[in-house]
C-alpha cells in the first residue's frame, strides 16, 4: 500500500507540473535605465533573462598576469615549417577527377532528393505546428500606456494618429488570432498626446503564458502523425 500511495504522489506532482503555466513576462519602459525586461516564471521560480546581471569584478581580475599579458615569441623554425606547407599545398594540383564525376553526378542527385523529401517532411511538421501552436498560448497584457509627443505640435498630432491606428489594427489582430488575450482594464489602457516632452514615452506590461501539458500533448500527436506519414510513404 505505501508504493501505491508513493505512485500515486509522485503522479500528482507530475500531474500538477505539467498543468502549472509557464509565464515569460515582458516590459517595456521608456523612463527606467533598463527600457525592456524579460522574465521566465514558473512557480515559485524566476530566472531574469533580460537586462543580464553584472558580475561585480574580483581582486583576481587585477592581477599583474592579466593586466600585463605576455607576448609568447614563435620560433623561426616553426614559421619555416609554415612556410614549408602553404609551398606544398599550393603546389598539388588534382588529378584524376574525370574519372570520378559520373559516380559522383549520381550520388548527389541521391542525396538532393532525399534532402528534398526530408525537408517537406519537415515543413509539414512546422506548419502543423503553427496551425495548433497560437490555441495554447494565453495573452495578459496588464498595462498599455502611451504618450505620444513630437518636434512640435503638428508633429506630435500626427505622429498620435499613427500610432491610434497602429494599436487599433494590433488590437483587431489580436482579437481574431486563436491566442487567449485579455486585454487591460480601462485605467491601464492609456493613448494620448504628450505636447510638452517632444518625444514618446511608453508603459507597457504583457505576459505570455502556456503550460507545458499542452506543448507535451501538441509533440506527441505531431510525432505520431510523422510516424504515420513515414510508414505510408515506406509501403508507396
Amino acid at each position: 500500500m505505501t508504493a501505491l500511495f508513493i505512485i500515486l504522489g509522485i503522479a500528482l506532482i507530475i500531474f500538477v507540473l505539467l498543468f502549472c503555466r509557464v509565464h515569460i513576462c515582458v516590459s517595456y519602459n521608456t523612463a527606467s535605465t533598463n527600457a525592456i525586461r524579460l522574465s521566465l516564471l514558473y512557480l515559485f521560480l524566476k530566472l531574469r533573462l533580460l537586462p543580464k546581471k553584472t558580475k561585480p569584478p574580483k581582486l583576481s581580475d587585477f592581477s599583474y598576469k592579466k593586466t600585463h599579458p605576455s607576448k609568447k615569441k614563435g620560433s623561426r623554425a616553426d614559421e619555416q615549417k609554415k612556410k614549408k606547407k602553404k609551398k606544398s599545398d599550393t603546389s598539388k594540383s588534382p588529378k584524376k577527377e574525370s574519372k570520378k564525376t559520373q559516380g559522383g553526378a549520381e550520388e548527389k542527385e541521391e542525396e538532393s532528393s532525399s534532402i528534398l523529401s526530408i525537408i517537406t517532411r519537415i515543413s509539414d511538421i512546422i506548419a502543423d505546428i503553427i496551425k495548433r501552436f497560437p490555441s495554447k498560448l494565453r495573452l495578459d497584457i496588464s498595462c498599455f500606456r502611451l504618450y505620444v509627443g513630437g518636434k512640435d505640435a503638428a508633429s506630435a498630432a500626427v505622429t498620435y494618429g499613427a500610432v491610434v491606428q497602429a494599436v487599433g489594427a494590433l488590437v483587431t489582430l489580436l482579437e481574431r488570432s486563436p491566442i487567449d488575450t485579455h486585454r487591460p482594464k480601462h485605467e491601464n489602457y492609456v493613448i494620448e498626446p504628450d505636447f510638452l516632452s517632444g518625444k514618446i514615452n511608453a508603459d507597457i506590461k504583457m505576459t505570455l503564458s502556456i503550460r507545458p501539458a499542452s506543448v507535451l500533448h501538441l509533440g506527441l500527436s505531431l510525432l505520431i502523425r510523422s510516424v504515420i506519414r513515414l510508414i505510408k510513404g515506406e509501403d508507396d
